[in-house]
């Protein structure tokens, strides 16, 4: 979830730099915070195990790594609510709600 969240951040931080050049560095700087946030929130239902890969250590512990599967289709549902929340959070969502939205949905598209 933390890696999906870091990516997903990274996108939108990137998109609202280029785009969006009216909005202050502390405004970019909540609403990038506040969406990172809220996509941990949203995205947790969204991820399904795959497998998961172990070793054991000498001293008997273990080293763990998970690897997920995301829905495409419900994670674009997740960061929308994700995003508004973020708007509605940094007071940001009168101004440039649906802007923003439109062009975060565009970024992510062009990965698919």
């Amino acid at each position: 979830m933390n890696e999906y969240a870091e990516s997903a951040k990274s996108m939108i931080r990137g998109r609202i730099a280029t785009d969006l050049r009216d909005i202050d560095e502390n405004q970019v700087e909540n609403l990038v915070s506040g969406y990172e946030r809220m996509v941990l929130k949203e995205i947790n239902g969204e991820l399904k195990s795959a497998f998961t890969l172990y070793k054991e250590n000498k001293d008997g512990k273990y080293d763990v790594r998970g690897y997920f599967l995301v829905d495409q289709e419900a994670a674009s549902k997740a960061r929308k609510r994700a995003m508004q929340l973020a708007l509605e959070e940094s007071e940001l969502a009168h101004e440039y709600g649906n802007e923003i939205s439109n062009f975060i949905d565009e970024g992510f598209n062009m990965l698919k």
